[in-house]
């Protein structure tokens, strides 16, 4: 599985043509597309709050963390959001892969900060119910492609024909936690 950072390289190098990337800031010279921005939630084995209600930033930094590495993107949006809060992470142990951060917050060795997909693979009730953070934390979701190449016209269809997909999903509530960006 390919990290947002890995595949915005291979665009830059012309390796890959298009991709969908999670991101937080726009640094490169890429032509994005942004479809949606995705909340960010406290998974864990445990339920973190008794009611079910969010958890602050504050609280969240006391918790021990299973996060990616430092050259993650999405770590780099928790760094950056907890630095601005004047807060520092707890983090106990960093993961190489995202299956390696599920599996050891299953196993309870800490929470995480991801975006909600389907935790279902790991098991009907591997983790407790996701939690919102608040003030909110966001990944904006893009299909990127490169600014000094232009697409063909099969890279346009494949392109307008993934933001068609994601549409239809957003538009039936089938990702969690996420807000529409597309133009209508």
């Amino acid at each position: 599985m390919e990290t947002s950072l890995s595949l915005e390289s291979k665009i830059v190098s012309s390796s890959v043509d298009l991709a969908i990337l999670y991101e937080d800031a726009f640094a490169t010279p890429l032509t994005r597309k942004p479809l949606f921005r995705q909340r960010l939630f406290v998974v864990s084995r445990q339920p973190i709050t008794t009611d079910g209600s969010p958890i602050s930033l504050k609280r969240v930094a006391d918790l021990p963390l299973v996060l990616p590495g430092k050259a993650n993107g999405r770590r780099a949006l928790i760094e950056r959001i907890f630095a601005e809060a004047k807060l520092k992470p707890n983090v106990v142990l960093e993961a190489d892969s995202l299956v390696s951060e599920m599996w050891s917050v299953r196993n309870e060795a800490g929470c995480t900060i991801l975006p909600i997909g389907d935790l279902s693979n790991f098991g009907p009730r591997a983790f407790a119910k996701p939690t919102l953070i608040e003030p909110p934390i966001y990944f904006t979701c893009s299909i990127v492609h490169s600014a000094d190449l232009p697409l063909t016209a099969a890279g346009e269809a494949v392109r307008d024909a993934l933001a068609k997909f994601i549409e239809r999903q957003l538009s039936e509530a089938r990702i969690v936690g996420a807000e529409r960006l597309l133009e209508h």
